[in-house]
């Protein structure tokens, strides 16, 4: 063998600089995709948190239809967030939003159901029109009727529309197409 002709074996694996290429664009995929990702998952809440509403308010109708008492739904907002309650007291005596932070009703009352949206959930409950709707519970009608819009911060909307019968419809307000709901 001549040591002239024989070749050095050629190094395995990869160098420093083929790493941190690779390292980078990853990096800049992942900082491309994570907005994306983002709004994804904004939507997705979104779209839960209006289902999850409108099953509330189908529970609340069949609720006061089998109890025989009239059921209060009421939504609230404000600086620590949202949320609404569910409720058989009088009217205006049961909140989810206290100042000192309690879910409560006046006197011995107990709330049937209270949902929260803290301010970092990226849920925001907008009501149109009156705070507390009542479930009459001899024809299971809801007076008023209304609009609860969930939101989030970054402009998709969702609207949960509420008729006399108690059937709530879920359409998206915002110019993006949310999941299957229809625009409103």
């Amino acid at each position: 063998m001549n040591p002239l002709t024989t070749r050095a074996p050629r190094p395995r694996g990869i160098t420093l600089i083929e790493f941190l290429v690779v390292m980078m664009v990853i990096a800049i995929l992942a900082a491309v995709a994570t907005p994306s990702f983002q709004g994804f998952t904004d939507k997705r809440r979104l779209e839960g948190a209006a289902n999850e509403y409108a099953s509330h308010v189908h529970w609340a109708r069949s609720h006061a239809l089998q109890t025989g008492s009239a059921v209060r739904i009421k939504v609230e907002s404000g600086g620590g967030g949202a949320c609404y309650v569910i409720h058989q007291a009088a009217a205006g005596t049961c909140s989810c939003l206290d100042a000192d932070g309690d879910d409560a009703c006046d006197g011995d009352d107990v709330p049937l159901l209270i949902k929260h949206f803290p301010a970092d959930a990226r849920v925001l409950i907008s009501n149109h029109g009156t705070a507390e709707r009542r479930v009459d519970p001899m024809r299971g009608i809801f007076t008023p009727t209304g609009t609860v819009e969930f939101s989030t911060p970054d402009g998709h909307s969702v609207r949960a529309v509420t008729n006399l019968m108690g059937r709530t419809r879920l359409c998206a307000a915002s110019e993006h197409r949310i999941g299957g709901l229809p625009r409103c």
